[in-house]
């Protein structure tokens, strides 16, 4: 599997509706909000290194349990709002290559269908999105986003 890695500064300055607003998405999924994505109470300062992870291309697509075994076995965090959120802003050309998602994402609240937050985006625009978690994700299309500790 490659990694690729992306340091990106958590700046506490910006608020949730901040980072989206200044994301410039071309669409946003309206579920998106932070009472339902909130970033995490314990706030982190400094630069954090999110590794990109590009899972080999296969016929048959990836399980999200496979991704999240993979993540632990590096020792990675899965990347949650506030890290897509961020990478977005960072890195807006890398959306337009291949889909990101935030596995770590999962909503606060309990709902019959856990869905994840995703960067999505093609030459015509850029969109900030959910998937389900427990989707079966396309390794051509899809990569994930961890934090390196």
């Amino acid at each position: 599997m490659r990694e690729l890695v992306f340091p990106v500064d958590l700046d506490h300055r910006y608020s949730f509706e901040d980072l989206v607003r200044m994301g410039c998405y071309d669409w946003v999924d309206s579920t998106i909000t932070e009472v339902l994505f909130p970033f995490p109470k314990k706030k982190r300062r400094g630069t954090a290194s999110l590794v990109l992870v590009d899972y080999p291309y296969t016929k048959q697509d990836v399980t999200t349990n496979s991704l999240v075994y993979y993540a632990q076995s590096k020792k990675f965090e899965l990347a949650q709002t506030e890290h897509l959120l961020l990478f977005g802003l960072t890195y807006p050309k890398m959306q337009r290559l291949m889909h990101v998602v935030a596995l770590g994402s999962k909503p606060r609240l309990k709902a019959s269908h856990t869905n994840v937050v995703v960067l999505t985006g093609s030459h015509q625009g850029r969109s900030l999105t959910t998937r389900h978690f427990n989707a079966e994700w396309p390794t051509r299309i899809y990569k994930f986003l961890c934090v390196k500790p």
